[in-house]
């Protein structure tokens, strides 16, 4: 069943590129503000590992963390230098180096007793002793003859235990798949690497860099399909087309797993990025939606659309009862397609897919039925083939009738998929709807509304309004209804979508409101941060 997320998929990405360019911060700015925003000060040692990994040549060789007592070391090789043998290291706290001042700033909140870095080029040692949260003064020592980082650390709290066993436990959990060694007390902390499901096709992508290091990755060996290559500028990729009709993302950032969630995004695909370029927040916990990301996600579309193909080119094709248990998967590339304008291609997989698969959709559910039918049709409409569109069309109808009267849940579940699947084909476009759909799906909220069906008359008009970038006058009774029945809900996600969408309009200049109205809106949106 498509969720209210996968129907929403995209419909919120609006914007224009005003400028670009790069900044950096005082070293004092920097300490402030992350003094102000770490909320987490037991993420202490991912920040120091991440940047042991990040700040050593070509991604650190091996990551050990020894404890002794209250004392607690973090040991990484090679690192690099920009600076002469006989000058103090240079620190960029807002940039390259802000892990380990995100470090500091945690040792400070923990009540450390001692925080020192060590940095051994191999042919000088240079000392920093970090007692606040401000630039540190640099001691020159003799060298160990060993280029080493070194960050140690003296923690009172540690010798009780309960920190040792969460943090080797946390670390566990968010380094499992770190590309690199990494060991607590001489045990390692990372797995292999494989994916979750039985894979009907897979893929791995490797970084074109000659020294980068790599997942540690267990191949699986009963895939119809499978492809290997060293192709990608700054990323590790591995995808597999499997039969979960769920998405699955995991993002390895500098070794750590960072949480990463896009429900609608390539369902039926399991998904595993290495990327170390990718930014996050100032917490240091939250990936960022920036441009480096963007290019990953079409990057993996076009991944996506490959795997398929190969499965396309096979011959004789895949048996059809294993082929229609990679629907959802498939039927996602045919969406990125239509998104794309690309409809002659989505039309022959569609086409494809349909004459391999008929007679296995009797057991589908009325969402899965419904929306392949409507985009095999689309996608025959936009290529130019309105015989199929037409037949596939009346199918789309049929299976309506099957599952209900005209009063049941069914129209509505067919206006949402129809109104997703039309607003793809508009991309761009400040209305993403045409007035006969938006129409249809005005009539149908205010109906479920009346028969106190609040739920589904809240989905379609959330969908109805977030197909809007801009809203004018005309659009604000509407707009007021959504907002009063998703306050009602306690839907915070959606009222948060829906105050954009006003924000938006009042920013452009489209919408001018009323005091009265403004003061309505107010309150409507009062509990939004």
């Amino acid at each position: 069943m498509a969720t209210l997320d996968e129907l929403l998929d995209g419909l919120a990405e609006h914007g224009e590129k005003e400028s670009t360019g790069s900044f950096t911060l005082s070293s004092s700015h920097a300490w402030k503000g992350l003094e102000q925003s770490i909320s987490h000060p037991d993420h202490l040692p991912r920040f120091l590992v991440r940047w042991l990994h990040q700040r050593s040549r070509h991604g650190s060789s091996n990551v050990r963390i020894e404890t002794r007592g209250s004392r607690i070391e973090f040991r990484g090789d090679a690192p690099e230098s920009d600076t002469p043998s006989d000058s103090a290291p240079i620190l960029d706290y807002s940039g390259r180096d802000i892990d380990l001042a995100r470090a500091v700033v945690c040792s400070k909140k923990l009540g450390a007793a001692e925080f020192l870095l060590s940095v051994d080029d191999g042919g000088q040692r240079w000392d920093a002793l970090f007692g606040s949260c401000r630039d540190p003064a640099w001691e020159k020592l003799q060298s160990g003859g060993k280029k080493t980082l070194l960050v140690s650390l003296e923690l009172p709290t540690f010798t009780s235990g309960r920190t040792a066993k969460a943090w080797e436990a946390d670390l566990l959990k968010t380094f499992t798949h770190a590309p690199f060694p990494l060991s607590w007390n001489g045990k390692s902390l990372r797995k292999q690497v494989e994916f979750q499901r039985r894979p009907f096709a897979w893929r791995r992508v490797l970084p074109r860099e000659k020294h980068a290091y790599q997942l540690d990755f267990l191949p699986p060996h009963d895939a119809l399909v499978h492809f290997v290559c060293s192709r990608h500028l700054r990323a590790e990729i591995l995808m597999s087309l499997n039969d979960s009709g769920v998405a699955e993302q995991t993002v390895i950032y500098r070794g750590e797993k960072m949480r990463f969630e896009r429900p609608g995004f390539l369902p039926g695909f399991e998904i595993i990025i290495r990327c170390d370029s990718l930014k996050v927040d100032l917490q240091g916990n939250s990936l960022v939606e920036e441009r480096t990301l963007k290019e990953l996600l079409l990057e993996l579309r076009n991944e996506a659309y490959d795997m398929v193909l190969q499965l396309f080119r096979l011959t004789p094709p895949p048996p059809s009862d294993i082929l229609v248990r990679m629907i959802k998967g498939i039927e996602s590339v045919a969406l990125y397609l239509l998104e794309e304008a690309r409809y002659f291609e989505g039309f022959t997989l569609m086409h494809w897919l349909e004459q391999n698969t008929t007679a296995q959709l009797v057991g589908f559910s009325f969402q899965e039925h419904y929306s392949f039918l409507r985009l095999g049709s689309l996608l025959a409409d936009k290529a130019g083939q309105p015989r199929t569109a037409g037949n596939l069309d009346r199918q789309a109808k049929a299976v309506i009738d099957q599952h209900g009267p005209s009063d049941s849940i069914y129209p509505i579940e067919a206006a949402l998929i129809d109104a997703s699947l039309e607003a793809k084909t508009r991309r761009g476009e400040n209305d993403r709807l045409h007035h006969h759909t938006r129409s249809r799906l005005h009539l149908l909220a205010v109906r479920a509304r009346k028969k106190g069906q609040l739920e589904q008359a809240y989905r379609l008009y959330l969908v109805l309004m977030t197909s809007f970038c801009t809203i004018d006058s005309e659009q604000l009774d509407n707009w007021f209804e959504a907002c009063e029945l998703t306050r009602e809900l306690k839907k915070g996600r959606g009222l948060k979508q829906l105050a954009g969408v006003l924000k938006r309009s009042l920013s452009s200049g489209r919408l001018k409101l009323s005091s009265q109205n403004f003061q309505r809106a107010k309150s409507l949106c009062k509990d939004i941060s």
